[in-house]
């Protein structure tokens, strides 16, 4: 009887949620004429040579514009499904961009670069949260700030406790490696290319540390003392050798199939999906273990770039880098109109607009602070980074 309970729950569950499957045909319609048209802006910006704008930021508006659409229109059933959803961006839209970045990297100039890797990524980080964080406190006891409630449009004062100011600064502190590769092309600036995917890396890393280690340090029964900095490091350390070993486990075992099992290399398709699989397993074990995902995927994209490959058949060495590199530009595309289309669908809860503006002009600050002004404090100290203002 229990059990029978159970399904008749399950049930009654699955019909409320269930999508018109019109509605989600049209869904499917929508994202990808999107993608196509995320394709067509980004080959004709290059062929005709315009240089304003990116085509990741056009097709993010026209999302908004469907999004406020589907809003002032739909009576309310649509827009329920229309929410961001976290699971869906990490784990069917990152891993295929992340893993197709590893597998057909540039690796000499990725670690030609790593020690500016390293500084941006952990420093940078660190200099970025401390100008957050300070400036965020700093305007909020001024005491100025107001929400409002996007459903009845009631305003009230906006109070947030420091540990709330420090749990948000964290957040915001985390860069976005998919935007960030987007628009930068390896064959115009290599350099720059290597160095905007590595610090978005290190700065995942850094970044769920920062989160992780404020979550832990600003509760109701925590102490801080004089051992806190090291107990930091070590999760640091932790993580990020954790991740990489993940990968680098996943990494060798899928090339000791490719060299011991020979039949696995009569297909092409076969040897994409085995390599992509197991790709995939090391970013599920990673966060399971609440590591890094992004760094195990990409350290297995490498491992098995670097000597898994040479076992392949010639279709599949090829084929794989066409496959992953499309996987990778399409979902690309899918995560700029995801997230212009799902704009709308949270217009119902608490908005600062004095908020939002205050942390674009801080992020601005801070952004330059952990970069061109790192640059320069390195200078100072007798530090060649090597990298221009240009």
């Amino acid at each position: 009887p229990e059990f029978t309970f159970y399904l008749i729950r399950m049930s009654d569950s699955a019909v409320e949620t269930k999508i018109d499957p019109k509605q989600f045909a049209m869904g499917g319609l929508v994202f990808f004429i999107m993608i196509i048209s995320f394709l067509v802006i980004g080959q004709q910006k290059s062929s005709r040579h315009v240089a304003f704008g990116h085509e990741a930021s056009y097709i993010t508006l026209i999302g908004f514009i469907i999004s406020s659409i589907i809003y002032n229109v739909d009576g309310g059933e649509m827009r329920q499904h229309l929410k961001f959803d976290d699971n869906v961006l990490f784990y069917f839209c990152i891993p295929p961009i992340v893993f197709s970045s590893g597998y057909n990297m540039r690796r000499k100039r990725f670690f030609r670069n790593f020690r500016n890797i390293m500084i941006f990524g952990v420093f940078g980080t660190l200099v970025t949260y401390f100008i957050f964080a300070g400036l965020t406190l700093w305007i909020h006891s001024y005491d100025f700030m107001t929400m409002t409630s996007g459903l009845t449009g009631e305003t009230k004062s906006l109070v947030l406790s420091a540990g709330e100011i420090l749990l948000m600064c964290s957040l915001l502190c985390s860069t976005d490696v998919i935007a960030a590769i987007s628009m930068v092309s390896y064959d115009e600036q290599p350099t720059l290319f290597s160095l905007l995917f590595g610090e978005g890396i290190v700065n995942d890393a850094v970044a769920i540390i920062l989160f992780n280690s404020v979550l832990k340090y600003t509760g109701e029964h925590s102490t801080l003392s004089a051992m806190t900095p090291f107990a930091i490091l070590w999760d640091f350390i932790n993580l990020g050798i954790s991740s990489i070993m993940i990968g680098l486990v996943y990494g060798l075992i899928a090339t000791a199939f490719f060299k011991n099992i020979r039949s696995l290399c009569r297909d092409a398709s076969v040897e994409c999906l085995v390599i992509f699989c197991f790709g995939y397993m090391a970013y599920c074990t990673s966060e399971l273990c609440s590591f890094s995902g992004i760094i195990a995927l990409l350290t297995s994209g490498v491992v098995m770039a670097h000597y898994g490959w040479y076992s392949l058949s010639p279709q599949g060495k090829h084929g794989s880098y066409l496959v992953f590199q499309t996987l990778g530009g399409a979902m690309t595309a899918f995560i700029f109109s995801y997230l212009g289309i799902t704009f709308f669908a949270y217009s119902d809860y608490w908005w600062s607009w004095e908020l939002i503006l205050v942390e674009i002009f801080i992020v601005l600050i801070g952004r330059y602070g952990g970069t061109m002004g790192l640059i320069y404090l390195l200078k100072l100290c007798g530090y060649n980074s090597g990298i221009s203002f240009k």
